[in-house]
């Protein structure tokens, strides 16, 4: 990441508001925070290339073989065949973004030179913008791939039936973890898919009551958060809260407003171009990202009186759904 100014900033100063971007802009991560980061080189674009593998099967009937069924088996002394390893590209257009805001020099100039608090809150404001915008492209390639998504309807419903009455229950987890597992999807992280909800689905989820409920299992175990806004596991699923989960009116998945359109993960779900990057030292910046501060009086007869500055930032992104059965759009209804 990097801070260009048109005038001078001491390095303390640049750290200090390279600090509060970075803070500011993980704050709002979810969705990218579940993603597979792939590194690209300065500048990329228009167009970046994710790859994919085909998985390897341990035998041609993984599913209701027979007993003692097993395959890849040895001879002494002699080699078996080899596996061909199959690989797919997936070019994706590269979207760029950026935002400012202007400060007159009334309140900002007297400061450019040096630490401005209204300067480092400009920047803590657009931040968070900036990693709503990168979270909602990550939101983007799970909801709204081209194809046929993978879907499971609250309370049995159907695309054109379900209604905001049909609440998300504890039974239909269930039947997502099980989808998953029968199609051999691998765990986020080991022991655990995730399922990134809106708040409103939080909700009715939490005070489902009844044998089975989140109340009830959560009576007799531990659901220590692991992650900003994770809620708990349960079933071998972490629950994680995020806003930019959608709503029937804004997406064009469906068009029934107020049902809540819920992702649910495995591993290698979802591609990203790699915006964190840790240097020597375990310091964690973002790549790609520019914060332009410019003085007032450098935009010459657009300022004629030396009267604005402006506070920036601008980079490059893509994501991609990398394994369309690794995503599941969970549709249910919501209360409020």
């Amino acid at each position: 990441m990097a801070v260009t100014t048109t005038s001078s900033l001491s390095d303390a100063v640049r750290t200090m508001y390279e600090k509060t971007w970075l803070e500011a802009l993980r704050d709002k991560f979810v969705f990218l925070d579940f993603t597979d980061e792939y590194p690209v080189d300065k500048g990329f674009g228009p167009v970046v290339t994710f790859r994919r593998w085909t998985a390897l099967t341990a035998d041609s009937a993984r599913q209701g073989g027979s007993a003692g069924d097993v395959m890849n088996t040895l001879t002494e002394g002699t080699p078996p065949d080899e596996n061909n390893l199959a690989v797919e590209t997936l070019n994706v257009s590269v979207g760029q973004y950026g935002n400012f805001a202007k400060i007159t020099d009334f309140l900002g100039a007297t400061f450019i030179n040096g630490y401005s608090k209204l300067i480092n809150e400009a920047i803590d404001n657009l931040a968070h913008q900036a990693g709503d915008i990168l979270d909602r492209v990550v939101r983007n390639a799970a909801v709204l791939a081209s194809g046929s998504p993978v879907s499971l309807y609250g309370n049995g419903k159907s695309a054109g039936t379900i209604t905001d009455a049909d609440l998300a229950t504890m039974a239909d987890i269930r039947k997502l973890v099980r989808a998953h597992k029968k199609a051999f999807v691998p765990y986020y992280d080991g022991s655990n898919y995730v399922l990134v909800l809106n708040p409103s689905t939080s909700y009715d989820l939490l005070g489902e009551s009844g044998s089975g409920s989140w109340m009830d299992a959560n009576k007799y175990t531990s659901a220590t958060p692991a992650h900003a806004g994770e809620l708990g596991k349960m079933f071998s699923v972490r629950f994680v809260e995020s806003n930019n989960v959608t709503s029937g009116s804004s997406n064009t998945i469906t068009t029934t407003t107020g049902v809540f359109q819920n992702v649910f993960l495995g591993k290698a779900a979802l591609g990203t171009v790699a915006i964190k990057d840790v240097t020597p030292g375990d310091r964690v910046e973002m790549k790609h990202v520019n914060i332009i501060i410019k003085d007032a009086g450098s935009a010459g007869t657009a300022d004629p009186l030396n009267q604005l500055l402006t506070v920036g930032y601008k980079f490059n992104f893509a994501a991609v759904r990398l394994q369309a059965s690794r995503v599941i759009n969970y549709f249910s209804g919501a209360t409020a």
